[in-house]
């Protein structure tokens, strides 16, 4: 996600050609920042709920509310 993201930065484009490995003059699709940008905003979403959950010695989870 780092490497499309600085490219567009860089060439000061809003999205970027993906293309086939095999053939890389067919183009497949299009990235776009939009499409960066909700892709990292789901990894915070992620990376959030992780940090909200705590395991404490014993098996324990800090941070969830008791059932």
């Amino acid at each position: 996600m780092r490497a499309p993201a600085e490219r567009m930065a860089r060439h000061g484009v809003g999205r970027l050609p993906v293309v086939s490995r095999e053939n890389p003059h067919h183009v497949e699709g299009l990235v776009t920042r939009s499409d960066l940008m909700k892709a990292r905003l789901h990894a915070l979403e992620l990376e959030h709920d992780r940090e909200r959950t705590v395991r404490l010695p014993g098996g324990k989870l800090w941070g969830v509310p008791e059932e």
